[in-house]
């Protein structure tokens, strides 16, 4: 509790200068640091008297030159992953007020600002000549302000002050406000041309994809019975899953056989990972299937895990006896028969 109270009215952050660093929590701060952080990979342009677009600064996509390039977020580990990722362009607009909406909808998602947003007022103030000191704690959530989450609830606080911030947090910004007008010299350009998904993908090749088949599978509609699984739903997804097979290209295959031969963690964080993380869902799905065929799966999953097991003792009573000849001092957690020549110690269960 100590700790946390202390964290909690922290002022002097000496890894932010923003203006929001006296005011809101460590951990909000931190969400905050990245949004600037994230706003030096973006190109910002002027498309309306209050509208901009932003993008992601591109790299060159290596794997497919007919995909539109990676963004730099993209990490590496994903790029050869089945999951598509699409090229998006975010819309930053500015109400009467100066309060600042972005189609990614961040803020009124989680109560803080983007990096669109921190992108847009940047280049607003470059415009005209002025470095953005950037947002301040009237422009976030007050669930982030310091003051709040000290004293909002805490039963040592006046009842009228309980009152005023209950009404604060009921009454929160719609969105941070940007305090500098947009200057004449801020050129206007073109919007940005809208494409369909397909046209944004940046891990696949349009041509591989057969919009016909998804189009059919997703425009169809099907209602479960209510008594549980029926021979028609099973029957509707092996005919998708020979349709889907049907049309699947090489290229398509070849994505998704590299994706599966990797682990499923990222290349950087899959060494030193511990069996169970790696197949835990192998195994959770090797459970649901024995359950769902019966008793006969359930023996089947034993007498394999057994053999496994069994496997695993042999091999590890070789390499021990090949690290020292002499008899091991303990007995292996197996379904072996005890041969050790070490005196048992029993449990009270056996005294």
């Amino acid at each position: 509790m100590l700790c946390c109270t202390w964290s909690l009215l922290e002022k002097n952050k000496n890894w932010s200068d923003k203006p929001t660093s006296p005011h809101t929590t460590s951990f909000a701060e931190g969400l905050l640091k990245v949004e600037y952080e994230r706003s030096k990979l973006k190109n910002v342009k002027r498309t309306g008297s209050k509208t901009f677009e932003v993008e992601m600064k591109d790299c060159v996509n290596a794997i497919n030159p007919d995909c539109p390039p990676f963004d730099v977020d993209d990490a590496d580990e994903f790029k050869h992953v089945p999951i598509p990722l699409f090229h998006r362009t975010r819309v930053v607009t500015v109400d009467d007020k100066q309060t600042m909406f972005c189609s990614c909808s961040k803020f009124e998602c989680r109560g803080y600002f983007c990096a669109d947003q921190v992108c847009v007022a940047e280049a607003v103030y470059a415009a005209k000549g002025v470095l953005f000191p950037g947002f301040t704690h009237h422009d976030i959530a007050c669930r982030y302000c310091t003051d709040y989450m000290y004293m909002a609830y805490k039963n040592t606080t006046p009842k009228h002050i309980q009152l005023s911030l209950h009404e604060l947090m009921l009454n929160n910004v719609q969105g941070p406000t940007l305090c500098m007008d947009i200057c004449d010299s801020f050129v206007i350009e073109a919007p940005t041309p809208k494409k369909n998904a397909i046209d944004r993908l940046k891990n696949y090749d349009k041509r591989c994809i057969n919009l016909d088949v998804v189009d059919g599978m997703y425009s169809s509609t099907y209602t479960p019975p209510h008594d549980g699984i029926d021979s028609e739903m099973e029957l509707i997804f092996d005919q998708m899953f020979t349709e889907i097979q049907g049309h699947t290209s090489k290229d398509t295959e070849d994505a998704f056989e590299l994706s599966l031969s990797n682990s499923c963690l990222p290349k950087t964080a899959s060494h030193n990972v511990s069996s169970r993380q790696k197949l835990k869902c192998l195994v959770n799905t090797a459970f649901a299937l024995s359950d769902k065929i019966g008793q006969e799966g359930v023996d089947r999953l034993e007498e394999t895990l057994l053999q496994f097991n069994q496997w695993c003792s042999s091999k590890i009573e070789e390499v021990e006896t090949q690290e020292s000849p002499q008899k091991r001092r303990y007995a292996s957690m197996s379904q072996e028969s005890y041969t050790s020549d070490v005196t048992r110690v029993f449990n009270t269960h056996h005294m």
